[in-house]
C-alpha cells in the first residue's frame, strides 16, 4: 500500500484549499491525550466541533461501546483524536481494538517520534501520523482533511 504523506501548505484559515471542502460544523470528536492540561480540546471546541474526552484507552473503549448502545450525550462520533501512547497503551493497539469491534471512524494520532514501522502500521489502519511538536493551526486542518478525506497517513 502507498503511503501518502502531507506536507500542509494552506492558503486560508478558513478553508481547505485542496480538494475545496469544508468539515462538517458540529461534527463530535474523542480526544484522548495522557495530559489533560493540553490545548487539543479546548481548540477543537473553539472550531466548531463537539469535543469529548476520553482519559484512557479503555475509557476511549468504553465510550464507544456508550454510544453503540446509545446511552452517550452523541449518536455518533465522526473523528478520534488519540495520543500515542495513551498511558500504557500503544495507540494502534487501541485502534485495532476499534476496527475489530467495527469502528472506522477516522483517527489522528499525537506522536513524540516517528518511524517508519510506526507510519506503515498507521498506514495499514487508515490512520493519520501528527508529530509533536506541531502546530494547533496544523491540527485544526488535519481535523478538517480527515473529516473530508476520511484521513490522511501523516503530516510532515
Amino acid at each position: 500500500m502507498a503511503m501518502k504523506s502531507w506536507t500542509l501548505d494552506w492558503q486560508d484559515e478558513e478553508e481547505i484549499t485542496h480538494p475545496g471542502q469544508r468539515a462538517p460544523l458540529g461534527a463530535s470528536v474523542l480526544v484522548v491525550e495522557n495530559d489533560p492540561s493540553a490545548p487539543v480540546e479546548s481548540r477543537l471546541e473553539g472550531d466548531g466541533y463537539q469535543v469529548h474526552v476520553a482519559a484512557s484507552a479503555r475509557d476511549l473503549l468504553a465510550t464507544l461501546e456508550s454510544i453503540r448502545r446509545d446511552a452517550f450525550p452523541c449518536e455518533s462520533l465522526d473523528l478520534v483524536v488519540m495520543d500515542h501512547p495513551i498511558g500504557r497503551s500503544s495507540g494502534l493497539d487501541v485502534v485495532r481494538a476499534m476496527r475489530a469491534s467495527g469502528w472506522d471512524v477516522p483517527v489522528i494520532l499525537l506522536v513524540e517520534a516517528s518511524s517508519l514501522e510506526l507510519r506503515r502500521e498507521a498506514a495499514s489502519l487508515g490512520v493519520t501520523v501528527v508529530c509533536r511538536p506541531f502546530d494547533l493551526d496544523d491540527l485544526s486542518h488535519v481535523a478538517i482533511a480527515s473529516l473530508v478525506l476520511g484521513g490522511v497517513d501523516e503530516v510532515a
